[in-house]
Order: structure tokens, then sequence, then C-alpha cells
């Protein structure tokens, strides 16, 4: 009798040791699978990457061999420079799957920057809606490119947006400021304006119907970074007291709080088709911020999920394609790269 409960249990434990095997077995290989790419520099010390398009190019920006930051294009293999309106700096902000990149670029003497869209190898300046200096956020695969730039005067700044035609004031909430910092296939654009006798802003989604006002987390202030093909929008909020803010997905359920990784503060910096975010938070009782992706209902460090002895340390992530390769900035063997991420 003894010799048979113990030939069960030795049964029973082998199961339990299969069974935990298998669990090991289909959920390792995502980690396992996880590769991390530096994407070097132009020859300086750094890199900053901004957008990626589903192609997998990356653009943003990187300082030289002479010390100064300088839009780059990474093709998968190299980062190549872009030029500059007669000035020694230039940053990208956004790549369509077209290639078409956009962001700002100083004219000679490096005070005044204006937007550009970058296309077929030549860049081209898109102006300013009268004042000195704009800058370009976001470009969807029609070649509509949103920014901000200064009126007449300087004394205010607006959200334009930009095509073949020239570029056209979106307005705002009311208030004297407006931001464009991204836009959708279908033309819906996000960003924050300041309200009626307010310093105050407010994350906005314009479309057809005009400019609606997407309220806060409770606190004063808030802002829209990104929006899918589906409408959904990803940015940061202050909560109430205003004395910490948080990361947002925004829908037609109203704006979601993503939370944080522990810490005080996170800012939602990009969203995919299917709803994945990713951006920056702090960790628990520290200054120290690390890059987040919120999925399945959960905020996650990105670092938990990187390979063993990687030498990284992923700090922000700034894009996330539709097949979930992620892209943004940390150190690797304590140098500041951009970084590509594949899951």
């Amino acid at each position: 009798m003894n010799g048979s409960a113990s030939t069960r249990r030795a049964g029973i434990s082998r199961r339990i040791s299969s069974l935990f095997a298998l669990v090991l077995a289909l959920t390792s290989p995502a980690a396992a699978s996880v590769t991390i790419t530096d994407l070097g520099t132009l020859g300086g010390r750094y890199s900053y990457p901004r957008a990626i398009n589903p192609g997998g190019q990356v653009v943003g920006y990187s300082e030289t061999k002479t010390g100064v930051d300088r839009t780059f294009v990474w093709d998968g293999s190299k980062l190549t420079a872009l030029g500059t309106f007669g000035g020694t700096l230039s940053q990208a902000s956004s790549i369509n799957a077209n290639g078409q990149v956009v962001g700002g670029a100083f004219l000679a003497g490096d005070v005044v920057q204006h937007a550009f869209v970058y296309d077929q190898g030549a860049m081209r300046d898109l102006g300013t809606l009268g004042g000195t200096g704009s800058s370009a956020n976001g470009v969807n695969e029609s070649g509509q490119v949103v920014g901000t730039s200064l009126l007449p005067g300087n004394r205010a700044r607006r959200a334009f947006l930009a095509g073949k035609a020239e570029m056209r004031d979106l307005g705002t909430l009311g208030g004297r400021d407006s931001f464009a910092n991204g836009i959708n296939t279908a033309g819906q654009i996000v960003g924050a304006s300041m309200l009626a006798g307010s310093p105050v802003t407010h994350a906005f989604l314009l479309d057809p119907a005009g400019m609606h006002d997407l309220g806060t987390l409770g606190g004063s202030n808030s802002s829209a970074l990104a929006i899918n093909a589906a409408g959904r929008i990803a940015g940061a909020s202050f909560v109430a007291g205003d004395l910490t803010f948080h990361a947002f997905l925004s829908d037609s359920a109203g704006m979601r709080d993503l939370g944080t990784l522990g810490g005080d503060n996170s800012f939602a910096e990009a969203i995919n088709a299917a709803g994945q975010v990713v951006g920056i938070s702090d960790l628990p009782g520290s200054t120290v911020r690390h890059a987040f992706i919120w999925e399945n209902g959960a905020m996650v460090d990105l670092n938990r999920q990187l390979p063993d002895n990687s030498g990284w340390e992923l700090v922000e992530a700034t894009g996330i394609t539709d097949s979930g390769q992620i892209i943004g900035f940390g150190y690797h063997n304590a140098q500041a790269r951009a970084f590509l991420m594949t899951r």
C-alpha cells in the first residue's frame, strides 16, 4: 500500500514538473527572442530616436563629430545625416510609410528654426504662419504635416496643418496658444491648446467636426502626443493636485489613467494599431526613469524583457510599430544611444 502511494506521489510529481516545464516553454520564448540593436551615432557621443515607420526606418537626431545635433535616418544598417537650412542644427520628429521625414532645421545663424519635410533626397522649408519660427511634429501617409508655428509678432504659437498647400492655422480651444503633435491616416490631429482666459492647456482631438477638449485626469493640464488609425490617443495629464502626471489612453470611453511603474510620474509617447502604448515612467522611490510598454491592461518595464547581460538600461520608449518593434533612448555600456527592440 505504501509503495503504491509512493509511486502515485512520484507520478504526480513528474506530471507537475512536466507541466511546469511546459509553462516555461510557453512563456520563455517571448523574453528569449527579444533582440535589441544599438543604432550608433553620427560620430558624436549620443543619439536619440523620435519615430519609426512600418518598414523599420528610424528617424531622430544625433551628435556629430563636430558636436552639433543633426537629423538622422536609420535604414536598418546605418545612420545617414540629413541637412539643414544653412544652420548647424536639425532634428527629425516623424516619418511615414513612404519615407517622408519631418522635423525642424535651423536657418543660417542658428537663431531661427523652420519646419521641414524631407522627401526623395530633398529638404523642403514649410515656412511659418507669419512668425519667425516653426517645427513639424507629425506626418501621415498622405503627406499631411502637423506642427507648431509662431504667429506674426511672435506673440502666440499655433498648431498648423501643411501639405502640398500652404500652412494652415488650426486654431485653439479658446486660448492663445496651441500645439499639434500627431496625425493619423484619417487626418485626425491631436495636440494641446490653451483654454479661454487661462494659461491652462488641455489635450485636444481635431476632426471634421472641430477641435474637441479631451479633458484631464483630474489635474489642470494635459497633452495628447499620438493617435492611431482607430482614433485612440496617448498622452499625459496631471492628476488631481497637479503634483504628478500620468500617461493616459483616450478613446470613445474617455480618458484612462495608465498608472506608473511604481513612481510618481509617467508619460505616454506613442501608440500602435493594437493599442499598445510606450513611454517613460518613474520607478518607485527614485528619480530613475525607465521605458515602459502598456499592454494587456498593465504597464511593464521594458528592462525586464531584456536578454541577460545585454549591457542596456532602457530609459525611454518613443515609438512602436504595429508589428511591435519599439524604439527609444537608453544607455548601452554607459553610452547614450538610440535603440531598436524587437520582441
